[in-house]
C-alpha cells in the first residue's frame, strides 16, 4: 500500500513539473507577455464634447480614468474599450456625464478573459469647474494639477486615487482598498478615509478641517498645514511630518503607533490602545500624559498649549524641538 502511493506521489510531482515546464515554454514564447493571452477586443473611440458644461460626473466599473488639460481648447473622451463595453459620453444640462455602457451577456463573462485595462482619458478645455464627482470600481483615478474644482467626491472600491487638483470647498474620497494621494494642493476642507489603502498627503494646505480615516491602512502626512487636524487607524500607524495645525488635532488609534516629526498645534489629543506616541513638537506644551504598562518620557514644561496623550500598554515619548 505504501509502495502504491510512493508511486501515485513521484507521478503526481512528475506531471506538475512537465506542466510547469510546458506552461514555461509557452510564455517564452510570448515573451512573458500576458496581454498577447487577451481573447478581449479593444478599440480606441473618441467622442467629442461642443456644448458648455461647468459639472463633471463620471460613473464606470473597471477602467483608468485620467483628468487632463486640453491642448486645442476642446473637449473631448477618449476611450481604450473593449467590443461590448462602450461608454456614454453626453451633456445633461450643465454637466458632462460619462457612464459605462456595459452590453455583455452573462456568457461573455464566462467565455472571455483579459489582462488588459480599459482607459478613458478626459481632455478639459477649461482650469476651472464647479464640481468633479467620480464613482469607480478597480480602476485607477488620476486627477492632473492643471484643474480647480469648488467640489470633489470620488468614491471607488480598488481603485488608487490620485489627486493634484485644487478644490476650493470640500474635497471627499472614500476607497476600500485603494491607495488615495494627494499632492502639492490647497483645499477648502477634506475628508479621506479608506478600509486596507493607505492615505498619503504631501504639501498640502486646508483651510479648514482635515479628516483621514483608515482601517488597516496607514496614514502619511508630510508639510501640511491646517485648521483643524482628525485623524483615526484602527491597526496602521499615523505619521505625521512638518504637520502644523492652527487649532486642534485630535488622533486615535488602536493598535498602530503615533509619530510626529517637527509638527505643532495650539492643542494636541491623541489617544491609543497598544500603539506608542513618539516624536517632536515645534512648541512647549503642558502635557498631560497616561499609561496603564507603558513608558512615560514628555518634557516638564509649565507654558503651552495642552496636550494630552493617553495610551493602555504604549510608550509615551516626546520632546520638544
Amino acid at each position: 500500500m505504501k509502495r502504491s502511493l510512493k508511486i501515485w506521489l513521484i507521478a503526481a510531482l512528475v506531471l506538475v513539473a512537465i506542466g510547469m515546464i510546458v506552461f514555461l515554454a509557452a510564455f517564452a514564447v510570448l515573451d512573458f507577455d500576458f496581454g498577447r493571452l487577451d481573447t478581449m477586443n479593444y478599440e480606441t473611440n473618441i467622442y467629442e464634447v461642443e456644448e458648455n458644461f461647468d459639472k463633471i460626473s463620471v460613473n464606470v466599473k473597471t477602467e483608468d480614468v485620467l483628468f487632463k488639460l486640453s491642448e486645442d481648447g476642446k473637449c473631448k473622451v477618449e476611450c481604450y474599450e473593449r467590443e461590448k463595453v462602450k461608454h456614454d459620453v453626453t451633456v445633461d444640462g450643465k454637466e458632462l456625464k460619462i457612464k459605462t455602457d456595459d452590453t455583455r451577456k452573462w456568457w461573455d463573462h464566462i467565455s472571455l478573459f483579459s489582462f488588459k485595462s480599459s482607459k478613458i482619458t478626459v481632455y478639459l478645455p477649461n482650469e476651472e469647474y464647479l464640481s468633479l464627482n467620480v464613482k469607480a470600481h478597480t480602476g485607477k483615478i488620476d486627477v492632473s494639477k492643471d484643474f480647480t474644482f469648488g467640489d470633489l467626491d470620488i468614491s471607488v472600491n480598488t481603485s488608487d486615487v490620485t489627486v493634484r487638483a485644487s478644490v476650493t470647498d470640500g474635497a471627499r474620497i472614500k476607497s476600500d482598498t485603494g491607495k488615495v494621494t494627494l499632492e502639492d494642493i490647497s483645499l477648502g476642507s477634506a475628508d479621506i478615509s479608506c478600509d486596507t489603502g493607505n492615505i498619503n498627503i504631501k504639501n498640502v494646505k486646508v483651510s479648514e478641517k482635515l479628516a483621514a480615516e483608515v482601517n488597516t491602512g496607514k496614514i502619511k502626512l508630510s508639510d501640511v498645514i491646517c485648521k483643524d487636524l482628525d485623524a483615526q487607524s484602527d491597526t496602521g500607524d499615523i505619521d505625521l511630518e512638518r504637520v502644523i495645525a492652527e487649532g486642534k488635532f485630535n488622533i486615535s488609534a488602536d493598535t498602530g503607533d503615533v509619530k510626529f516629526d517637527k509638527c505643532d498645534a495650539a492643542e494636541i489629543y491623541v489617544e491609543t490602545d497598544t500603539g506608542d506616541v513618539r516624536g517632536t513638537l515645534n512648541s512647549d506644551k503642558i502635557f498631560f500624559t497616561k499609561t496603564d504598562t507603558g513608558k512615560i518620557d514628555v518634557p516638564k514644561t509649565t507654558s503651552g498649549g495642552r496636550c494630552e496623550i493617553e495610551t493602555d500598554t504604549g510608550d509615551i515619548k516626546i520632546t520638544v524641538n
